[in-house]
């Protein structure tokens, strides 16, 4: 026991220094083996959020170093000789460049949020869909029960939102679904589109850190490949948990 102890000890201290340690057998009395268990899952957890931390910060610097490269070759060529299309395409890449960083601003954000707060569920949804009007898409809401949830609003409400997004984005123009079930120990929302759907073997995938299905690294088709990573750290930072499924007919729920 005292053996197994320092082990975790010694693993902790690795832990601390952004290492990874060596998996601890799980054997031994039940409530040892139970804390090995935990131990290696927290050990998993961290090594998970480290790896998403240097991906994230590896996709940034490519994701903004691209657009920077065409900004100089354009702007080179403008001091030569002017063009309205060079100057608008400078001004998208600088928009994509601001979006970029707003979302790992907004996401910083919500990550540090601290403070829960009981909010009315059907409230929430109604906003968020009118958030999304202007994008062109129907978006319907079923009415569910009556449900008030004690949560960190902006980090639901993040989830939501990005999950709405990827829907307008892949939904082919088609309505947007968003429904609500009530149960005796958790609530269910779906975000539901009539898009292309995604491969089983792609739903996993589609949550790492710039992982985009469209081939484009483009804002305006691919994404910033970001959104869906964003949802999965904040729903496990909150114990929630988050699935891309096939839709019945067509799309993704």
């Amino acid at each position: 026991l005292e053996i197994k102890a320092q082990d975790m000890v010694v693993s902790a201290g690795h832990i601390g220094l952004g290492n990874t340690p060596e998996t601890l057998p799980e054997s031994g009395p039940e409530e040892l083996a139970g804390l090995a268990h935990a131990f290696n899952q927290m050990a998993l957890r961290v090594r998970e959020l480290l790896a998403n931390r240097t991906t994230l910060l590896a996709g940034i610097s490519h994701d903004l170093r691209t657009p920077l490269a065409r900004m100089r070759l354009a702007l080179g060529m403008l001091s030569e000789k002017p063009e309205p299309d060079l100057l608008d395409r400078v001004l998208r890449d600088v928009d994509a460049m601001n979006d970029l960083i707003a979302r790992c601003l907004e996401a910083g954000r919500d990550f540090a949020e601290k403070d829960s707060a009981d909010i009315d569920l059907c409230e929430l949804l109604g906003s968020i869909a009118g958030e999304h009007a202007h994008a062109g898409v129907e978006i319907r809401g079923r009415k569910g029960p009556d449900c008030r949830l004690n949560v960190r609003p902006l980090a639901l409400r993040r989830i939501l939102c990005n999950l709405v997004d990827n829907a307008v984005r892949y939904g082919r123009g088609e309505p947007i679904e968003i429904e609500y079930d009530v149960a005796a120990d958790h609530v269910e929302i779906r975000i539901l589109d009539r898009g292309p759907g995604i491969p089983a073997s792609e739903r996993e995938a589609a949550f790492r850190p710039f992982y985009r299905l469209e081939p484009s690294r483009g804002l305006g088709t691919g994404g910033s490949g970001l959104g869906l990573a964003i949802v999965r750290q904040i729903a496990i930072a909150n114990g929630w948990s988050v699935e891309l499924k096939p839709r019945p007919g067509g799309g993704t729920t």
